[in-house]
């Protein structure tokens, strides 16, 4: 069940029961008499409030006050635009009636501070309030207002005391569901029908409302087999509650446990009972997953899956893909593995989607699924935006081998063939952009043409000089008959990328032809550039691979045109680890390089 894998989440720097982390706009300065105040204001010059440790409790449209910091109404007796004064009154009335509750259990100066202050007609509120100019006045009436006392440090609810009453009225505003064994931590305790609490409107993408309902009475419950409404077929005690709720925005405020679509349209957060399991997921998110994680699900394929340091103590992992709907909060997917699971699922996709290219390997989740979409220019910038659901979609297969939508294998191809020329950019960003975009697309479609087309002679990640698959070798040699064209021409207008790329990738045989004489014309163009020793080598090249190929394929389906792209790009990555090998070692030994100059572009 979600909530209880949430309520049993221990997120560092957890806050007390019944508070939350929530901007906090203003504190009421009070005199200690009660004869005067002042507001102060804690916005920055973005106008941006800072974050505080305040009362909090999922409120309908009931007046309900928060203890000792609440908004204009309750507090100052102010209401937004809008609102019946009466109802504006009704909650003034029921905040002052909870300070003094509390001020007969602990007697507090604040409090004390506060009850005279309201008690004499709120003086000198007008003249606080008619100070305040720019974001502070426009924000009065909705942000949070604390009290404190001029002169004292502190204020009223971050004392001990204040947090304890606070915890008890929460409970008690929330009992109801009768009693039962809690889910989460398996004592008979009251248990409460609804959550005490509302998520952070802003950290549910789509959500429209500052707070959101993550279980409501006015559904039926969510959880598999359950019957009844709210949390009354799942039962939860008020503090479990409570901290599924603080789990939840603390984990999605975290960079290191949530990410959400560049669309703001859903988002996911991930969790697990040990730190070092959920720390795994890196290899999905981060652009440089840290290089111990990657060696440790490479030792564990290595290993057949068996090692001695996973063990079921490692706890298990929890992925939750969500959206909003106004206030409403919307599960779109949920992941529960156990630490064995994850290790495998996450070693088989790191093996899988590796890239030529040994500078980067292991693209992100997020830059697999960013290569499928189009890559266009917006403002002077770049944009790399992912289908709709695509991220969600390679997250759900990396972590449960679901199979991968059909229809990625042809976007990759498309985007292959449109953006191949963009690799070449005269603009640096743009070609730096486009081969990383090139890098990632590859490993998607290795993944793809490994896991559901090739049954055997699963293709590597780096070059194979043995592989005698015809569309893998006529791919190949296309990069070879490229590279030639820049040996002996240098920098073109048209290069054979430019003009055959499309049609060479989906059917060799019906540019064989054009291309073989080019291929002779660059050799001609050698032998007069660097001699005929060096084009007999570059021949020898165009030979070796044209025996291996035999007679050009023909037009090729999806799978052989993923083969031929893996072909053509493990050649191109080859030959430039070739190249900067060469350039190192004469940069070493300060030596002549060899009779064939570079023919690959380097800056990969």
């Amino acid at each position: 069940m979600i909530i209880t894998a949430l309520a049993r989440f221990a997120p560092p720097d957890a806050v007390p029961f019944g508070y939350a982390v929530k901007p906090l706009g203003f504190t009421l300065m009070l005199d200690e008499d009660g004869s005067g105040a002042r507001l102060d204001a804690h916005y920055d010059d973005q106008g941006k409030a800072p974050n505080g440790v305040v009362p909090n409790l999922a409120r309908t449209v009931k007046a309900t006050p928060l203890f000792g910091c609440d908004n204009a109404a309750y507090v100052l007796g102010l209401p937004k635009e809008g609102e019946d004064p009466e109802k504006t009154a009704t909650k003034h009335r029921l905040f002052v009636h909870l300070v003094r509750e509390f001020q007969t259990r602990a007697p507090d100066p604040v409090a004390e501070a506060y009850l005279l202050w309201a008690d004499k007609g709120c003086p000198g509120l007008q003249e606080a309030v008619g100070q305040l100019s720019g974001k502070p006045a426009l924000r009065l009436p909705i942000d949070l207002i604390a009290l404190g006392v001029k002169g004292r440090a502190g204020r009223l609810h971050e004392s001990d005391a204040a947090r304890a009453f606070w915890a008890d009225r929460a409970r008690e505003g929330k009992a109801g569901g009768g009693s039962a064994i809690c889910l989460a931590c398996g004592r008979q305790r009251p248990t409460v029908p609804t959550l005490p609490q509302s998520l952070i409107g802003h950290l549910v993408p789509g959500a429209t409302q500052a707070n959101v309902a993550l279980a409501s009475v006015n559904f039926t419950s969510a959880s598999r087999g359950a019957s009844g409404l709210g949390l009354r077929s799942a039962p939860l005690c008020a503090d479990c509650a409570a901290q599924a709720v603080q789990s939840f925005n603390y984990l999605a405020s975290s960079r290191d446990h949530s990410w959400r679509s560049p669309a703001k349209d859903y988002g996911m957060a991930w969790w697990a009972t040990d730190e070092g399991t959920a720390e795994l997921v890196s290899v999905l998110f981060m652009a440089q997953p840290p290089a111990k994680v990657i060696r440790g699900l490479l030792e564990w394929q290595r290993k057949g899956g068996h090692h001695d340091t996973v063990t079921r103590d490692d706890g298990t992992f929890y992925l939750l893909a969500y959206s909003g709907n106004v206030a409403r909060f919307v599960v779109q997917d949920w992941i529960e593995l156990p630490a064995e699971g994850l290790y495998a699922s996450l070693g088989e996709w790191v093996q899988d989607c590796e890239t030529p290219n040994i500078e980067h390997p292991h693209p992100s989740v997020v830059a697999l699924a960013s290569s499928l979409g189009v890559l266009r220019r917006e403002q002077g910038k770049l944009i790399e935006a992912p289908p709709h659901g695509a991220v969600e979609a390679l997250v759900r297969s990396a972590l449960t081998q679901v199979p991968v939508p059909s229809n990625y294998l042809s976007l990759a191809l498309a985007r292959a063939a449109a953006e191949v020329r963009m690799t070449r950019s005269p603009d640096s960003l743009t070609a730096h952009i486009a081969r990383r975009r090139m890098d990632a697309r590859l490993g998607l479609v290795r993944l793809i043409l490994n896991r559901y087309h090739l049954k055997e002679n699963l293709m590597p990640a780096h070059l194979d000089e043995s592989r005698r698959d015809p569309a893998y070798v006529a791919g190949r040699l296309f990069a070879v008959r490229e590279s030639l064209q820049r040996w002996a021409l240098g920098d073109v207008n048209a290069s054979i990328v430019d003009k055959y790329f499309e049609r060479a990738s989906a059917n060799p045989a019906a540019v064989a032809q054009p291309l073989s004489v080019l291929t002779q014309q660059h050799l001609a163009g050698i032998k007069r550039k660097s001699g005929v020793g060096a084009m007999v080598t570059a021949s020898e090249r165009i030979t070796q691979l044209n025996d291996l190929q035999g007679d050009a394929p023909g037009r090729l389906d999806a799978a052989g045109q993923a083969a031929w792209l893996c072909g053509y790009h493990q050649q191109r990555m080859h030959d430039i680890e070739i190249a900067r090998a060469r350039a190192a070692a004469k940069t070493a030994k300060d030596a002549p390089d060899s009779t064939a100059p570079d023919t690959t572009d380097t800056d990969h």
